[in-house]
């Protein structure tokens, strides 16, 4: 069965679901190609061969829907994508940005997808962790997408070229497969026990008293946003970073780092003033 072919009417209907559900802005054709694809894809596999029927089903079934939040995203993502960051990490950790006593090192990847992003950094803090006596560190990852978190509560990937990437030091933490499980891979426990994640929407309003972060990384994701909406995601994701604590955006995201009481530090990483 061929994917089905969507009605102009019907992915126009498409893209404002997606502006409700995810708050991201649907400009430029290829983005737009790729979200009607995806949809397309779903309702097929899904086994129905209209837009109307397959919402009416999809509306009362939570599995279901899982799927089509995770068509309504695209995912873009790689092991130590923008290489800087983990390295400027690793730079600040050694140079003392760290704790010793009874207080984690605690991260937060605010969009991480299926994972990789915050076992990339997971493994730099693993192994930190095994150079520096009483270092410890804490990771949650975040994503709007089911599908994607829990893949990344897996924690399980296929080996390819993009392993490549991950420095030799760091491949002792990874445990590949054998038999049924060749050609794939997992993380070293101690990285996977010290790494949740869990569903949560960057538009979504957050409770007060939530727990803050030394590191939290937002990258490649705000790009997809208006410049209104990226000012308050960024206000709301500031309060989940600690007094002198860092706010890591993505290469292609400037913002103005007086507007928001931040501190340029270079390589889109941005220090909290007290």
């Amino acid at each position: 069965m061929g994917v089905l072919a969507l009605k102009p009417e019907e992915k126009e209907e498409i893209f404002e679901i997606i502006e409700k559900i995810t708050g991201t802005y649907q400009q430029g054709k290829y983005r737009r190609k790729i979200l009607a694809t995806n949809v397309a894809r779903r309702i097929t596999a899904a086994g129905f061969d209209n837009l109307e029927e397959y919402l009416k089903y999809t509306w009362s079934n939570k599995s279901e829907m899982a799927e089509f939040v995770s068509a309504l995203t695209i995912h873009t993502t790689n092991w130590f994508r923008e290489n800087k960051h983990y390295i400027r990490l690793e730079d600040h950790l050694v140079k003392g940005g760290f704790k010793l006593s009874n207080e984690k090192f605690k991260l937060l990847s605010a969009a991480s997808s299926s994972g990789e992003e915050a076992y990339s950094f997971g493994l730099v803090l693993e192994h930190f962790r095994n150079m520096v006596p009483g270092f410890d560190y804490e990771i949650v990852g975040r994503d709007i997408d089911p599908i994607s978190v829990a893949a990344a509560n897996r924690g399980i990937y296929k080996i390819n070229d993009d392993i490549a990437k991950i420095k030799s030091e760091f491949q002792r933490f990874l445990l590949k497969g054998s038999g049924k499980t060749s050609g794939f891979f997992t993380l070293d426990k101690e990285i996977r026990d010290r790494t949740r994640f869990e569903v949560r929407s960057l538009t979504e309003l957050q409770p007060d008293n939530e727990e803050q972060f030394d590191w939290v990384v937002c990258r490649n994701v705000l790009i997809y946003f208006k410049p209104d909406d990226v000012d308050v995601i960024i206000r709301r994701i500031l309060a989940k970073v600690k007094p002198k604590g860092m706010l890591v955006l993505g290469s292609a995201e400037a913002i103005d780092p007086q507007k928001f009481g931040l501190s340029a530090a270079g390589t889109s990483c941005y220090f909290r003033k007290l």
